[in-house]
């Protein structure tokens, strides 16, 4: 006879083998005849009887232990064989045990409810006895023989992973010296390709300082021979009163051009030795944008470049060196004027940005390509660095509008969608005296 147990599991049973579990049956019903008659029922198989009451008793047994199957009466007063079946499908015990509902009336509603909560059958009552025993002894076989395949599943798995041990305890030596071999391999590679490295950056060096050479001295001669060409036409003393004029316009335009480019040559020195240096004081925002803006201002109608200034309500004052400030704006403007053409357009913006004073040029220019964005403000790097290209300057500009800005405790951004879309460069400085004294 099949030990029941009702409500407490395992009494009267033998104590099953360690190696094959005995496997249990959970019979929930609220009525207890009901219950004594699947017991009798299932009277002589070879496994325990659990006997649940309710649905929420059933839980608590679920939470006990694993079933082998579970006989699960529909119509139970609170809570229901349906609600009862979804419940047991959530818990980890449950959650693949077969369940047979117990049922005197089942729809097609009903049945496809159950088989969506993962029901395997119904069983019409009053029940057939040989029916009921038959179907939970074929659920008792398909237990035994998962647990013995459990069994066997993990017999196999220690011996795997026996011999495992004994294959990596045989193979350590070999992995230690495969390692050994990877780990030169790998640092020979990590050297050739530092070296590799290594000898681009001095072979880009190597380059940009001969084009910068080059470049320099183009840019030192071109003004020196407009500066001779002239002075030797005036000494023939031979020029009317307005071609005299025009030479010594000529002369002194050069004669600023070079004192420029020196000028920019001396401030990266500066910066490479670390020897640039601040006179902070006390500065108004739009002093430093009207100031670059009338200094600029011949250079770009020369050109026939229109600068339209965008300048907001900024009380604030900014803690810096105007001279060098205003020197960042011009560098700016003066860019922006030799990459736009003629009949275009520079805005120039003044605004407040949380606490920070934000100063924005953006040109109607030539654009800068997405490849050379992330090097704009790198020293002696310029898009074009042929000698014969159409715009001059040493490529300084922007470099020092960099550093000055960072001396600042500021930030420079470049932004351009690309070739013929112009460009734009915004200044961001804080208000207060976060201000850096040197290089």
């Amino acid at each position: 006879m099949s030990p029941v147990s009702d409500p407490a599991p395992g009494r009267g049973a033998a104590p099953a083998a360690a190696a094959s579990p005995r496997p249990r049956i959970l019979i929930v019903d609220d009525l207890p005849e009901k219950r004594l008659a699947y017991g009798a029922i299932l009277e002589g198989i070879e496994a325990e009887v659990v006997m649940a009451g309710s649905g929420e008793e059933a839980l608590r047994r679920v939470l006990e232990g694993e079933f082998a199957v579970i006989l699960l009466d529909v119509n139970m007063p609170r809570m229901d064989g349906l609600e009862t079946a979804e419940l047991l499908r959530q818990h980890r015990n449950a959650r693949h045990t077969p369940i047979i509902l117990m049922t005197a009336y089942a729809d097609d509603v009903q049945s496809v409810r159950g088989y969506e909560l993962g029901v395997v059958d119904y069983i019409q009552v009053p029940v057939v006895a040989p029916v009921v025993r038959a179907k939970v002894e074929a659920f008792l076989d398909l237990f035994r023989t998962r647990a013995a395949l459990a069994r066997a599943n993990q017999e196999l798995e220690s011996r795997v992973a026996a011999r495992t041990v004994e294959l990596l305890q045989s193979n350590e030596r070999l992995r230690a010296e495969i390692d050994e071999r990877l780990r030169a391999e790998n640092e020979r590679e990590e050297l050739l390709a530092r070296e590799r490295v290594l000898r681009g950056q001095a072979e880009e060096l190597s380059r940009l300082k001969d084009e910068f050479l080059a470049t320099m001295s183009h840019e030192l001669r071109t003004p020196l021979n407009a500066i001779f060409g002239w002075i030797t036409l005036l000494r023939t003393r031979r020029l009317d009163e307005a071609t005299q004029a025009r030479a010594l316009e000529t002369i002194e335009r050069n004669a600023r051009a070079q004192k420029r480019l020196i000028e920019d040559l001396l401030d990266v020195s500066r910066i490479v030795t670390g020897k640039i240096a601040l006179e902070l004081g006390d500065v108004q925002p739009r002093r430093i944008v009207e100031g670059a803006i009338a200094t600029m201002q011949p250079a770009a109608r020369a050109k026939e470049v229109k600068i339209v200034p965008v300048l907001g309500e900024v009380t604030e004052l900014i803690r810096g060196d105007f001279a060098r400030l205003q020197q960042v704006v011009c560098n700016l403007l003066s860019n922006a004027v030799k990459f736009t053409a003629p009949g275009g357009r520079i805005d120039v913006e003044l605004a407040m940005s949380a606490d920070r004073v934000q100063i924005c040029v953006a040109d109607t220019g030539q654009g800068i390509r997405p490849e050379f964005l992330p090097h704009v403000f790198d020293r002696f790097r310029q898009e074009d660095g042929s000698i014969s290209r159409r715009h001059g300057g040493l490529g300084l500009g922007l470099a020092i509008v960099h550093h000055l800005v960072e001396l600042h405790s500021g930030t420079v951004e470049a932004q351009s969608e690309g070739e013929g879309r112009g460009a734009r460069f915004i200044v961001s400085l804080p208000i207060g005296p976060k201000v850096a004294r040197g290089a």
